[in-house]
């Protein structure tokens, strides 16, 4: 099992708490209505996301 949690796209509070608990998966909603970025089904914007995820500790696990 690995345990992921559903975040914002943008960093805010939940990240550090799913962190706190040991949870370093994440599913997000990249719509561009929540980011102000091209869909995720643009490969520049999903790696973009990919990125930042990263740069926090975070590994991409899927998409809502």
């Amino acid at each position: 099992m690995i345990l992921t949690e559903f975040l914002s796209p943008k960093k805010n509070e939940m990240w550090a708490w799913a962190r706190q608990m040991g949870v370093v998966h994440a599913i997000v909603k990249c719509a561009p209505e929540l980011t102000g970025r091209a869909a995720p089904d643009d490969l520049d914007a999903l790696r973009r996301m990919q990125r930042e995820l990263q740069d926090e500790g975070w590994t991409l696990h899927g998409l809502e």
